[in-house]
């Protein structure tokens, strides 16, 4: 099923004009897109290479979808180890799977809605 999806998106006469060879595609928005295709999608590194492909006729390596995820990831783990967390008296938590990886996520029921 997924290769005859492929194949009517391939002839469509729309994406011809994305594989232009001029097209470009700058390196913040390639690394955008594969942040939040990861986390918010949660759409594995074969999957993303297939959206570039079938999107924009781009062909984007596995290693480089892997190198930007490990950069954004310790840029998060950087921000989150400055993170007081000391004040928060009542939370919520629950676990996200992103990449197949569980994520724990955590909300400050005070914050979040009335402070009751």
């Amino acid at each position: 099923m997924q290769s005859e999806a492929k194949d009517w998106l391939n002839n469509l006469e729309v994406m011809a004009e994305h594989r232009n060879p001029f097209f470009f595609l700058a390196r913040p928005l390639i690394e955008r897109m594969v942040i939040v295709l990861s986390v918010t999608g949660q759409v594995s590194g074969q999957g993303i290479e297939e959206f570039f492909d079938l999107c924009f006729g781009y062909s984007i390596s596995s290693s480089t979808i892997d190198n930007i995820r490990k950069e954004y990831n310790e840029l998060a783990a950087e921000f989150l180890a400055g993170v007081d967390l000391s004040k928060i008296r009542v939370g919520a938590c629950d676990e996200i799977y992103s990449n197949n990886t569980p994520c724990f996520t955590g909300i400050n029921l005070k914050m979040a809605g009335n402070n009751e």
